[in-house]
């Protein structure tokens, strides 16, 4: 038997005989162990109830939970019975869940409404007042009276502000003063570039403004830096965190492909090297890219080629990336997308342009919300098309003409993108009025669990596994993917910036390259890019890893991961919705107002305008004395919808050409609009190709949507015309005063400009209620002066002279500590574990970049902070507190540890043995007696020929008439013309025990499958006895020898052996059966729609044979899937995945190394290929929400039928709560052959009768009556 506990029949071997590390044997009368006598160390004191308190905690009873589900309903309720001040727009639900003091300012402060907690005011208001005190403040009172704690105040905020200082510092966006924030933003530097694996000691910065590129109307690499400070400051908030790094590594992607492949402008020369010159005498120029300087660095042509397709590859991949969030989540969830429309007109707002519901243009009659649904049907459409300049199946065919393996990848991705568009498309097709319902359909549309954008922990969108994969291309290339590191980015960086420094073959170097086309060098910023990213990766793996840490050791797991994505989803239906609705139709009863629900009585009540008119106050400066009074003016306004305009404006102002003071005082004062079109020098509006106006007069200053959209322009100038009358009505509170805005002299140019970018950072402000609020409740105007409060203690003496010096010294100390350990990490893996492993890299670099680098930076930190609080609690002489600092992170580790090794320790010794016994070498860790080649990924299970007993090989030998040499198992096909050959079957037998006193029985059959079917050649053994067998030895049989001559033209010629073991040994009896094949001529397939890739001779053979297999079972299926011309193409490819088989909408199957144990079992390749033939039928024939004849629901309706159960076999997910798609394939697929040898099948066994065929569909039956009724009778 084989040396291993998890195999049947393990028997332990004595002391020194095993080789197990886990199972290390016994030694028979060996004495027990007793520890020598006496106690020299004293007794051990501690209690160890502790952690039996902490293990206790972790029960959980399932027979209550509909009890916790009931909880949850009440904690809802409860959680919305509170008024709340949240600047940062956090979901209510989420409140109670994060720690929101890790938030930048004063992010989140609240008074209950719950009548039960008031049974006690004077409770009530205590702690309520210490909360507020301390989100404004940072002091921290005891539990118990207004005593202040040993460490009286707060200072993580303030933490906050100063790191994210240095980090502006260290991205280039400030000029610090101070010595000590300049090192703090180069130790930033140094460490980032050590966790990169890039040691550099030189004290330089990475000053990425420096970076001109533009994308958009932004610099781009400026924007990325912002970008960078903004995932820092969030950095430990877990609601906010992968949002901000989403964006992060969004415009990481644009930096590296703006700078590497951005267009620019040069002269048009003729072949004398003059300029060229249109019919008006204007000079000509012709576009040019970057790419072409930085390929002539390479010297290889070849290399320089690779490049090239890798930069190819990232810019379909950015533009996708921006299709899926700005260009359709934008459309449909953005700012001024349609859920905010929805929204709008599901609460009543009575905006017009919220709702949608003014006309689209002036003279027109259509609203925009009928344009702008028209629209976006239009643009869903465009995209789903198989051809256009918004298809995407384009953007993968042109990546496929780069890189099969690359366009596979970003496939999975397409694929989801367009079954999520598919649903949109549905949703707005069969809208009939409802907003409620058509909301509710949009909120809740995913694809395989994953939303469009955004996403959880453990759920990311759509969207974000595409930025993954982005992202690994820029700081992974080669690892944790087998896509060929030749078309990944990342490849090329480093090298890229030494080459940089270097002259070409020509003797130029890049800076010459870019002077020569009239362009600025300032340097390579790529790489500096990849060094930052691969710092922030591990940031962000380190707090998720924090993250959830926090979320099991303080029970919040269940309530943060499960209620709160399922609450999501019962939009209307949740009480926390039913009381916020409530309680804002009485804004919160003064505590918190939203001005969509203020009634026009209330509206015009003077009385309700004294108490709840929203004021605000600004600050201009008046060094320049252009108002009348001191350095600082003061003024207070009321809030005002007419302020629009301000916010509108005050966003464009980042751009790379932005709107000027001049195009400000223009747009103001009305001497233009910003509506106006650029004119030709006649005068006359300029006109593109297509009829339609070439250019608006600001265009190129505005955001690129803005000039598409002549309605949001209209908006937007209207916008403007109420700022001048709002200016014209309340400017005299600064000393304007305008009779004529297009006669303004230079001082009142300077003041209206100066008010405007007043009113501009008054509403930019964190915190801030907006200037175009009207009204505002008692807690909101306390939310916003706390903030205040806040902003002017930070800017105190003894913070800027004492706090802050020594708060950049804490980062300094822990970038250092993060530099050293960083360099450790790095030499441990390339000295180390890379030698240890024989090359065998991807797996051990997925756990050194994804688990190894965070999870050190998680404990490095842990103890750190463990440290801090204790020395803190013993320099206070609080011995007790001491301790109880130690108990508490003891309850929490063990809590933490045992929700782990919860985890089935079978997993765990999977994991590690698998690994050094997989990875690491060519021997299996399930039976040392044969080779590995038959395991991957979900592809479990023996290969054909082997069962626990035994172990089964044919080889056939083919002699050839015409004289030509014979060759052993042949993997092409054998041509007609060179028939008649002779076919001799040589049978290997090698038994894994010793098997005696039991009878071993084979038959072997030789038969041809022909356009006729599958008729029997030749019986060459019938039930013959083996006889017994010595484990190890290798038994020989050579069968009679069959001729194959005419007749045999375009056939497959298939030999299938049987071999009969025993009951033994607690074995069952079991027939195993080994299949070799023929491929003679062009053997039939069922249909000839069949093109097959990269499969060698056998699996070749064995999936020709498994499509006969299908069209033997499922009637009309395949003839249904070939009823056009389009061709599926079955496509092998190299290395393994998270998938056996992938289906596209576009006809391939890739197959990959995960299940080539599959490929030369019949049962297992029949099973797999009708599987994803079922995604394509799906894709081509027959959509799951159509409705057929006893299925007016189509097949989504089975589920609900079989009692809200879908097929238990599926490897993707073993449960029966499947996705319907894969439940659609998987039908098909048990259909044919039930899945019973893949991973899943362990588990679904225990429920369901796997290898008894029809008593299996008979637990469900409403699947095979669709099978049998609709599929395979069409």
């Amino acid at each position: 038997m084989a040396n291993n506990p998890l195999f049947p029949g393990y028997i332990p071997q004595k002391e020194g005989d095993s080789t197990n590390p886990l199972f290390p044997g016994y030694s028979q009368g060996q004495r027990a162990y007793r520890p020598p006598p006496g106690v020299p160390l004293g007794k051990y004191e501690y209690n160890a109830d502790y952690w039996l308190e902490q293990l206790d905690q972790m029960s959980f009873d399932a027979g209550n939970l509909p009890k916790w589900f009931l909880d949850r309903y009440v904690d809802d309720f409860k959680s919305n019975l509170k008024a709340n001040y949240n600047p940062g727009d956090i979901p209510v639900e989420q409140l109670d869940d994060y720690d929101q003091d890790v938030m930048p300012g004063v992010s989140s402060i609240s008074l209950t409404l719950d009548p039960t907690e008031w049974q006690d005011p004077g409770k009530v208001l205590e702690k309520t007042a210490k909360s507020w005190i301390k989100a404004g403040t940072g002091l921290r009172f005891q539990k118990k009276g207004w005593g202040l704690e040993a460490w009286p105040i707060d200072l993580t905020d303030y933490d906050t502000r100063v790191k994210s200082g240095m980090w502006r510092v260290a991205m280039g966006l400030q000029e610090d003063v101070s010595p000590l924030g300049r090192e703090g933003g180069v130790s930033i530097t140094s460490a980032t570039k050590a966790m990169a694996g890039s040691p550099d000691s030189s004290g330089t910065l990475f000053n990425f403004p420096e970076a001109d590129y533009v994308d958009g109307v932004v610099k781009i690499y400026e924007t990325m830096a912002k970008n960078v400070v903004d995932v820092q400051k969030v950095m430990q908030s877990g609601q906010k965190r992968d949002g901000k790094f989403d964006s992060f590594v969004s415009s990481l992607s644009k930096g590296i492909g703006t700078e590497l492949n951005g267009k620019y402008s040069v002269p048009d020369l003729d072949d004398s090297g003059v300029q060229k010159v249109d019919s008006k005498g204007n000079p000509l120029t012709k576009s040019k890219s970057r790419l072409e300087l930085f390929s002539q660095l390479y010297s290889d042509p070849k290399q320089a080629e690779n490049f090239q397709n890798a930069v190819k590859i990232l810019a379909e991949k950015n533009k996708l990336a921006n299709d899926m969030d700005i260009g359709m989540d934008g459309a449909i969830s953005g700012r001024f997308g349609l859920k905010g429309a929805l929204k709008a007109r599901i609460s009543g707002n009575t905006d017009e342009e919220a709702r949608w519901d003014s006309k689209e243009s002036p003279t027109g009659t259509q609203t925009r919300f009928d344009a702008k649904m028209a629209s976006l049907k239009t643009n869903i459409s465009n995209r789903l098309a198989a051809t256009g300049d918004d298809s995407i199946d384009q953007i993968i065919e042109r990546v496929k003409k780069i890189d099969l393996a690359s366009a596979t990848a970003l496939q999975k991705h397409t694929d989801m993108y367009k079954e999520y568009l598919r649903k949109v498309q549905d949703a707005l097709n069969t809208y009939t009025g409802d907003d409620r319902q058509l909301y509710n359909k949009i909120a809740n549309i995913t694809v395989n669990g994953k939303e469009l954008t955004g996403g959880g922990l453990f759920d990311p969108s759509i969207h974000r596994g595409l930025l993954r994969q982005m992202e690994s291309d820029i700081i992974l290339p080669g690892k944790l993917t087998n896509i060929d590191k030749r078309f990944q980015i990342g490849t090329y960086l480093s090298e890229l910036e030494q080459l940089s420094k270097q002259p070409n073959l020509k003797g130029e170097t890049l800076e010459q390259l870019f002077q020569m086309d009239g362009q600025v060098y300032k340097g390579f910023f790529a790489n500096k890019a990849r060094m930052v990213a691969s710092r922030l990766e591990i940031d962000r793996g380190s707090y998720a890893i924090q993250e959830f840490y926090d979320a099991v050791t303080e029970g919040k797991f269940m309530e943060r991961y499960v209620w709160n994505k399922l609450s999501k989803k019962l939009v209307g239906y949740t009480p926390g919705e039913i009381a916020t609705q409530t309680l804002n139709k009485v804004g919160y009863f003064g505590l918190v107002i939203d001005d969509s629900y203020i009634s026009e009585g209330l509206r015009n009540s003077k009385l309700f305008n004294d108490v709840f008119r929203h004021k605000f106050t600004v600050e201009l400066d008046n060094k320049d004395g252009i108002f009348q009074g001191g350095s600082k003016i003061k003024a207070t306004f009321l809030g005002d919808k007419r302020l629009a305009a301000v916010e509108t404006l005050g966003n464009t102002l980042s751009n790379v050409s932005p709107l000027g003071d001049a195009d400000l005082l223009d747009l103001i004062g009305g001497k233009r609009k910003i509506t106006d079109v650029l004119l030709d020098e006649n005068g006359k509006t300029v006109f593109d190709a297509s009829g339609k106006i070439a250019q608006k007069y600001y265009g190129k200053k505005l955001p690129g949507f803005w000039s598409k959209d002549d309605h949001f322009l209209e908006t937007v100038q209207k916008q403007i015309d109420d700022f001048r009358e709002w200016l014209a009505q309340n400017g005299a509170a600064v000393g304007i005063s305008l009779a004529d805005f297009e006669a303004m002299d230079a001082t009142a140019q300077k003041q209206v400009l100066a008010l405007f970018h007043g009113l501009n950072k008054e509403n930019q402000f964190y915190g801030s209620l907006k200037i175009t609020k009207e009204f505002s409740g008692a807690i909101q105007r306390l939310g916003l002066s706390l903030n205040k409060l806040q902003n002017k203690i930070f800017g105190f003496e003894l913070f800027q002279r004492i706090i802050r010096p020594a708060l950049q010294i804490k980062t300094i100390v822990a970038e250092k500590i993060s530099d050293v350990v960083a360099t450790l990490i790095t030499k441990f893996a390339t000295k180390f574990l890379h030698v240890a492993s024989g090359g065998a890299t991807v797996v051990l670099d997925y756990l050194i970049e994804k688990v190894l680098k965070p999870l050190v930076r998680f404990i490095t930190r842990k103890v750190v902070e463990f440290g801090q609080n204790f020395v803190g609690a013993l320099a206070q002489g609080d011995i007790n507190k001491a301790i109880a600092q130690i108990d508490k992170e003891i309850g929490q580790v063990v809590k933490f540890s045992m929700y782990v090794i919860g985890v089935p320790l079978i997993l765990i010794y999977i994991l590690v043995y698998g690994l050094f016994g997989t990875v690491l070498s060519s021997i299996s860790p399930i039976d040392p007696t044969r080779d590995n080649s038959g395991y991957g990924g979900t592809g479990a299970g023996l290969p054909q020929g082997e069962n626990a007993l035994i172990k089964i090989e044919k080889d056939v030998v083919v002699t050839f008439s015409s004289g030509s040499p014979p060759e052993t198992n042949p993997v092409e096909s054998i041509e007609n013309s060179e028939l008649e050959v002779t076919a001799q079957y040589i049978i290997k037998i090698t038994p894994k025990v010793d098997i005696e006193g039991v009878s071993v029985v084979f038959s072997d059959v030789v038969t041809k499958i022909t356009t006729n079917g599958e008729s029997t050649v030749a019986t060459l053994a019938d039930n013959q006895n083996l006889g017994a067998f010595t484990a190890g030895e290798t038994y020989e049989i050579t069968l009679d020898p069959v001729t194959i001559g005419a007749g045999f033209e375009n056939s497959l010629v298939k030999n299938t052996l049987s071999v009969e073991t025993p009951s033994f040994q607690g074995t069952a009896a079991e027939t195993v059966t080994f299949v070799r094949y023929l491929r003679i001529g062009t053997p039939p397939v069922p249909m000839d729609c069949f093109v097959f890739q990269g499969f060698p001779g056998a699996e070749r053979a064995n999936f020709e044979a498994a499509l006969w297999n299908i069209s033997g079972i499922t009637g009309t299926f395949l003839g249904t899937l070939c009823s056009d011309t389009r061709k599926i193409t079955l496509s092998r490819v190299n290395g393994s995945g998270s998938y056996c088989g992938f289906a596209s909408n576009t006809g391939i199957i890739t197959f990959n190394d995960t299940c080539v144990s599959y490929y030369t079992r019949l049962n297992a390749t029949s099973y797999l290929l009708a599987h994803e033939l079922g995604h394509i039928y799906n894709f081509w024939r027959l959509n799951t929400s159509t409705a057929v004849t006893g299925f007016p629901g189509g097949f989504d309706s089975v589920k609900g039928l079989e009692g809200g159960r879908t097929l238990p076999t599926y490897d993707g997910n073993c449960s029966t709560n499947n996705s319907v798609g894969e439940d659609f394939a998987e039908t098909i697929g048990d259909m044919v052959a039930i899945n019973s040898f893949g991973s899943c099948s362990k588990t679904a066994v225990l429920s369901y009768p796997l290898g008894d065929y029809n008593a299996f569909w008979e637990k469900f039956p409403w699947h095979r009556k669709f099978a049998q009724e609709v599929i395979f009778v069409r």
